[in-house]
């Protein structure tokens, strides 16, 4: 599982997202079987949301584009953070991640 892909770059270019993921990386990790997994806690704890939700939403598209498996969820680490799975459901479908088998939703009890 890989997480946190979308920290690499610190800087934007000027003519195209830099999320972190490519084709390379993207196909490569289909080949392996590799989870490509976004946080919750990240986008609530990030100074700069508009950027991080920006490259997430690219790389969601590059994960359906190339059939890699992506995984979603808090991975809060205070209390306060904690959200519903519906919640967490409804948040993945504005970023894009809506569609067929590319949604595993982690349920906290």
């Amino acid at each position: 599982m890989v997480l946190g892909i979308e920290h690499i770059h610190p800087k934007e270019s000027t003519h195209f997202v830099r999320g972190g993921l490519d084709q390379i990386l993207c196909k490569i990790a289909a080949e392996k079987d590799k989870i490509i997994a976004f946080s919750f806690s990240d986008i609530l704890n990030s100074p700069q949301r508009s950027k991080l939700l920006a490259r997430m939403m690219f790389n969601i598209k590059l994960c359906k584009k190339y059939k890699v498996k992506v995984f979603f969820s808090n991975f809060s680490m205070e209390q306060m953070e904690m959200r519903s799975a519906r919640d967490l459901l409804s948040f993945w479908n504005v970023l894009g991640g809506a569609g067929k088998g590319c949604l595993e939703i982690q349920k906290q009890s």
